[in-house]
Formats: structure tokens, C-alpha cells, sequence
């Protein structure tokens, strides 16, 4: 037997059953000021789709009630000794981290970027495939820092990495729930304006790429 860590939360935040993994319920062991959810389970999940799924509705189940830290899946604990040692020794930490999310959530945002050609004249060529990778680099560039400037009054914090060989902009914005409307507007704004770009949102989620305490 072993335990499965769902999410850690501040003491009496949650009442009733919750439920986890194929129905099985999720249990609070508590030190202080703090509670970890946790599954009793005969071995640690397997990432196979059902089980992520899974896991992503208990998360977002828990999410709509209280602030959580969300585990990684499949994070395990030996007994809740252990769990309680956990609290005790990162309590700080973690408080901080609750503290830090509590009220907002996690939005996505992936813009792909068309391909640039800089210079034609080699077409065909690895010059010419030069030329179009340091065109679309410098175009993912501009795009990340438009993003930036465009939420930088309604997002907490966030991160946005040029990716895919500057292919493409990952973001990820930790925004106050009350203006996650206002996000998505400013997305359709952005899909609008920019004719060499396109953008994807999703969310909410809980505040996985914001809560490194857990």
C-alpha cells in the first residue's frame, strides 16, 4: 500500500468526500495549518489515459472550491508520517506558494508562427532555410513581447518562451479568475491583429507551472 498526493491545501478548506482516481476516495492528513489529499492505493497510477484524465477532473473538481496546490501525477508517499513530516518541514513554503495562487488560475496560450522568408534569392537552399528559420525566430521574438505587454496588467505572473525552433510561443499566465474573460477577449483581439500568427488558449487549470513548492 502507498499513497497517492493529490493536492496540498489549507486546513479545513474542503468538507465532505472527494473523490479520486476510478472513484476512489481522497482523505486529508493535516499538520498545522495545512492538509494534504491523499489516495491510499495498492501501487503509484499509471499515466495512461484514463488515469490522466482522471486525475485532471479531480483537480479541476478541487479547484473550483478551494486554492490547491496541485502534486505532480503519481506523486507518492510512503504513510501519512511521512506526509505530515512533509508539511512540517516545507510549511513556509507551501504557505507561501497558497498564498501566492489563491483566487487565480492557469491559462495557456500557444501562438504559431507562419514561416518568414527573409531572403528568396537562394530558394530552395539551406541558405534559404537559414534565412527563414532567423526570420521566424525574430518574428516569435516580437510575438512573445506583444504577449507580455498585452496581459501585463491582468496576469500575476507569467512565462512566455519562444519554442519549436521558433516555430511557436508557449505562455503560461497565472491571471485572477475575474478576468479570465477579459484574457480570452484580448486573445481574440490578438488572433485579429496579427495576420502571421495564430493562437490557441486553454484553461483554466489549476496553477501547475505557479506552484513549484509542491
Amino acid at each position: 500500500m502507498t499513497l497517492v498526493l493529490y493536492a496540498i491545501v489549507e486546513q479545513d478548506a474542503l468538507s465532505g468526500d472527494w473523490l479520486g482516481e476510478a472513484d476512489m476516495p481522497l482523505r486529508a492528513v493535516t499538520d498545522g495549518h495545512l492538509t494534504a489529499l491523499v489516495r491510499d492505493a495498492p501501487s503509484p497510477p499509471t499515466p495512461d489515459e484514463p488515469g490522466l484524465l482522471a486525475y485532471e477532473r479531480t483537480m479541476e473538481k478541487l479547484m473550483g472550491v478551494t486554492t490547491i496546490l496541485p502534486a505532480r501525477f503519481g506523486a507518492v508517499v510512503d504513510d501519512d508520517a511521512e506526509v505530515r513530516s512533509l508539511l512540517s518541514e516545507r510549511h513556509d513554503e507551501f504557505a507561501s506558494a497558497l498564498a501566492r495562487v489563491r483566487g487565480a488560475v492557469e491559462l495557456g496560450l500557444r501562438a504559431t508562427v507562419d514561416v518568414v522568408v527573409e531572403d528568396s534569392s537562394d530558394a530552395g537552399s539551406g541558405t534559404a532555410y537559414i534565412w527563414e528559420l532567423l526570420g521566424r525566430s525574430r518574428r516569435a521574438r516580437a510575438v512573445a513581447a506583444e504577449l507580455e505587454r498585452t496581459f501585463a496588467d491582468i496576469v500575476r505572473a507569467g512565462s512566455y518562451r519562444v519554442a519549436d525552433e521558433g516555430a511557436a510561443v508557449a505562455a503560461s499566465c497565472l491571471v485572477d479568475a475575474e478576468h479570465v474573460s477579459e484574457f480570452v477577449r484580448r486573445v481574440g483581439d490578438l488572433e485579429q491583429s496579427n495576420s502571421g500568427a495564430s493562437f490557441v488558449c486553454t484553461g483554466p487549470w489549476p496553477p501547475y507551472s505557479f506552484t513549484e513548492a509542491a
